[in-house]
């Protein structure tokens, strides 16, 4: 067996995925105050956290910029770099954009035996590219002790159908595309004891591009949503009630699930982000006290290339689903609705 065969990437890392993102009440406390030089062609900037910068060129063009990147989720060095490049991806098109090229971001270790892991990696990530129809037209690789890759990616959109995290609407139904619980099914894979039943899907979910769900959003009118992913459902839902002036109401037995989810919680395999996340925005959220206990991590559970939650007009929501599920998101469903502003949080989980 060649020496690289031997090699496993998670031995060089601790968490992986998206849940090794800074924890988002950190990151807001560090960037309290800075200047960050906005000029009038900045439409999408960093005051509401939302998915992507959008820089505008004129009157029918906006250019959207995003980068994503995070270490090793699995063992498996192609799976890692094909989702962690539609991870990058998924920020274009929760904008409602269209993807047009991206560049590598990568850190590895400098050490010759671990090159054939790095191609893997890049060879996934080059896949991912091939089935949005982008190319990859550059990057930066750096030595670092623990590997990290993903994508810088350039987008474009109208502005008049910009697609935004700030725009829900008292009234509105909130669908979400993909389900949840790849936080949960990655740290049981990390201790061998994920069923493969439970592993496949999570990683037929993580690979799913959500580019198909763009016109479908533009058909239906939609003018709000975010892809859910490292920060949670809630941490997510939050940003959105929160930017939007509203509160959101999620309804605990319409969210989609991952099969085998729950018992692999009561089991313990809870990712440490699910429990950052839940101290940065728990304090402005309400889950009705009788859910199980599993349901309330899975609430917190960073998602790696996750599903999109969307707002759209109550009348219209059946329809959109029906369409959404017709385009390969076969667990869309109709999650909540956004309320009025009230006291008891901004995400109501009932």
């Amino acid at each position: 067996m060649a020496e690289f065969d031997e090699l496993n990437l998670l031995s060089l890392c601790g968490e992986g995925g998206c849940s090794a993102k800074l924890p988002a009440r950190e990151l807001e406390t560090l960037l309290h105050g800075m200047n960050w030089n906005t000029t009038p062609e900045v439409l999408v900037g960093l005051e509401t956290g939302d998915d992507a910068g959008v820089y505008v060129l004129s009157k029918e063009t906006g250019l959207i910029l995003t980068t994503d990147f995070f270490p090793p989720f699995c063992e498996d060095a192609s799976l890692y770099g094909e989702v962690a490049a539609v991870n990058a991806l998924s920020d274009i098109y929760a904008m409602g954009g269209e993807a047009l090229a991206a560049l590598n971001i990568t850190l590895f270790p400098p050490e010759a035996k671990y090159r054939p892991l790095l191609r893997k990696i890049l060879e996934g990530g080059t896949r991912a590219a091939r089935r949005a129809g982008i190319p990859i037209i550059g990057g930066h690789t750096i030595a670092n002790a623990v590997p990290v890759y993903g994508l810088a990616v350039l987008g474009k959109i109208d502005p008049a159908h910009l697609i935004t995290n700030d725009r829900l609407m008292v009234g509105q139904t909130l669908l979400l595309t993909k389900p949840l619980g790849v936080g949960a099914i990655m740290a049981a894979s990390r201790l061998h004891i994920a069923p493969t039943e439970a592993y496949d899907a999570a990683s037929h979910q993580m690979r799913m591009l959500n580019a198909a769900a763009v016109p479908i959003m533009q058909k239906y009118g939609v003018r709000a949503a975010t892809d859910v992913t490292g920060f949670s459902l809630m941490g997510h839902a939050y940003k959105m009630a929160r930017a939007s002036k509203v509160s959101i109401k999620l309804h605990s037995q319409a969210l989609p699930v991952l099969p085998h989810v729950a018992s692999l919680i009561d089991m313990g395999c809870i990712p440490g982000a699910a429990f950052s996340n839940r101290a940065s925005v728990g304090e402005h959220c309400f889950i009705v006290p009788d859910v199980p206990r599993w349901f309330t991590s899975l609430l917190y559970d960073p998602q790696t290339s996750g599903g999109i939650l969307m707002a759209v007009d109550s009348t219209l929501a059946p329809q959109a689903i029906n369409e959404l599920k017709s385009a390969g998101y076969e667990h869309t469903a109709a999650v909540g609705e956004v309320i009025e502003q009230t006291d008891r949080g901004a995400v109501l989980c009932l």
